[in-house]
C-alpha cells in the first residue's frame, strides 16, 4: 500500500513539474517574441520623437519661419508622433505617449514668445524631450540590459572626457529633480 502511494505521489509530482517546465517554455518563448516587437517599436518611437524635435529646435531657430508656420510645423510634428503612438497601444507605456503629446503641445510656447522667455521655453521643451528619451530607454528594457552586460563585463570606463559627461549628467539630473520639486 505504502509503495502504491508513494508511486502515486511521484506520478503527479511528475505531471505537475512536466507542465508547470511546458508553461515556462511557453511564456520564455511568448516573452522573447513580444520583447522583440516591443523593442522595435520602442526605437521607432525614439527615432520619430528625435525627427520630430529637431524639426522643432530648426523651426525655432529659424528667422525667416513666422510663427504661423511655426505653429504649423510643430502641430504635423506632434501630431505625426501622437498617430504612431495611438497605432501602437500594446506596447507603449501610455503615460510616456502622454508625456511626449504634452511636450509637444508645450512646444508651441516657444514660437509665442521672445527674448528670454522664448529661450527658456526652448529648454524646457529640450528637458521634456530629454525626459521622454529616458522614459523610452527604460520602458524598452534597454536599460535594464546594458545593466546587465555592464555587470557581466565589469567594464569600467574613464577619461577625462566621462568624467566631464558623468559630472554633467550629475547636474543635469539634479537641475530636473529641481524643477520636478518646484
Amino acid at each position: 500500500m505504502k509503495t502504491a502511494l508513494i508511486g502515486l505521489v511521484g506520478v503527479l509530482i511528475g505531471i505537475l513539474l512536466t507542465e508547470y517546465l511546458r508553461r515556462q517554455s511557453r511564456i520564455e518563448k511568448y516573452s522573447s517574441n513580444v520583447f522583440d516587437e516591443r523593442l522595435q517599436v520602442h526605437d521607432r518611437l525614439l527615432r520619430i520623437l528625435y525627427r520630430s524635435a529637431s524639426l522643432v529646435r530648426e523651426t525655432a531657430e529659424d528667422s525667416n519661419v513666422d510663427a504661423e508656420e511655426a505653429q504649423t510645423r510643430v502641430t504635423a510634428a506632434a501630431l505625426r508622433l501622437a498617430k504612431y503612438c495611438d497605432s501602437h497601444p500594446l506596447f507603449l507605456n501610455e503615460e510616456i505617449t502622454v508625456h511626449c503629446g504634452a511636450a509637444f503641445a508645450g512646444a508651441h510656447d516657444i514660437f509665442e514668445s521672445q527674448g528670454e522667455e522664448r529661450q527658456r521655453n526652448l529648454e524646457d521643451f529640450n528637458r521634456r524631450i530629454r525626459q521622454a528619451t529616458r522614459m523610452i530607454v527604460a520602458e524598452s528594457g534597454i536599460d535594464e540590459l546594458n545593466k546587465l552586460f555592464g555587470s557581466v563585463t565589469k567594464a569600467k570606463h574613464e577619461s577625462d572626457i566621462i568624467r566631464y559627461f558623468r559630472a554633467k549628467s550629475r547636474e543635469q539630473i539634479r537641475k530636473d529633480q529641481r524643477i520636478r520639486d518646484e
